[in-house]
């Protein structure tokens, strides 16, 4: 069952004081799923990017409890399959993005983001899986063969961030990758949860490119290019491609992240130590790469 289905970025929520009487931070969060692996065979759909969910910069927000949680990073998916869920403790999740669909899988799989199908005339999956208010991803396309592109191809997955996602193709071209959502929590705009780029069959045909954050490229049939989504942004795998009776596999996704952005006053550690607390003049930064171990509490 999703965490927390109707919290999103406009909404807050107590928790009260944690264990052992410690208060709790008001964060900021940036959450985001592992995206779904591309769609293996010729023409596989790309994968959808990871589901991603935040109040920053405009929400109100979160008061996390204070004390130890588990903080969850979602893995990409391998080909077909789904990338994972990110969450806080039981506080709050984002859902992994669809697998790419590839022949001989009678779905396109849904997610944070949608995959992309591969067979006509089945749309691609549809995103926001979680059934979050603002959307957490948009929905992939459908197998599409228009005049302007040689051959048939699958469909690209979606990406994932709802609003500024791209809620659909950013252009004409289905079988590209669709956008995921900018964001700026660590300072810099950084974009995150591209879908995958869908694979195409026969040489001479061309596959899609990764959507921007991260998505991966779909293979240009018998070359067997496609490539993984980006780690850390949670990009959907390329789909795979074929001819000639040849058939390769899809990219699998790329891992998710969670990110805080706290008050300086918060006392905060994390656990592995390739997770980061980094202290800038008006906030702390968390930044989980790995899943981990969060303890916070606000200070005096």
């Amino acid at each position: 069952m999703p965490i927390i289905g109707s919290f999103g970025s406009g909404s807050g929520r107590g928790f009260g004081k944690g264990t052992g009487g410690k208060a709790p931070v008001l964060v900021y969060y940036l959450l985001l799923a592992g995206g779904g692996g591309g769609g293996a065979f010729a023409n596989g759909g790309g994968g959808g990017g990871g589901g991603l969910r935040t109040n920053f910069p405009a929400g109100t927000q979160l008061e996390l409890k204070g004390g130890t949680h588990t903080v969850t990073v979602g893995a990409g998916g391998n080909f077909h399959t789904n990338g994972s869920p990110s969450s806080i403790g039981t506080t709050i999740e984002s859902t992994g993005g669809g697998g790419g669909q590839g022949p001989g899988f009678p779905y396109s799989p849904d997610g944070g983001a949608g995959s992309g199908s591969s067979l006509s005339p089945l749309p691609g999956g549809t995103g926001n899986l979680g059934g979050y208010s603002p959307p957490e991803g948009a929905p992939g396309a459908a197998r599409s063969s228009p005049p302007s592109h040689p051959g048939v191809t699958a469909g690209g997955g979606g990406g994932g961030g709802g609003p500024a996602g791209s809620g659909g193709p950013v252009n004409a071209d289905h079988w590209q990758g669709y956008a995921g959502s900018p964001n700026s929590i660590t300072g810099s705009p950084v974009t995150y949860a591209g879908g995958g780029g869908a694979g195409a069959q026969g040489m001479s045909w061309i596959g899609g490119t990764g959507g921007a954050g991260g998505g991966g490229n779909g293979s240009y049939g018998e070359a067997y290019n496609n490539t993984a989504g980006a780690d850390g942004q949670g990009g959907g795998g390329g789909g795979g491609g074929g001819g000639m009776g040849m058939t390769g596999p899809g990219s699998p996704g790329g891992d998710g992240k969670v990110i805080l952005r706290t008050p300086t006053t918060a006392i905060i550690s994390v656990s592995p130590g390739s997770n980061t607390v980094n202290t800038q003049p008006d906030h702390k930064l968390v930044t989980f790469n790995v899943t981990g171990t969060l303890d916070i509490e606000e200070g005096a």
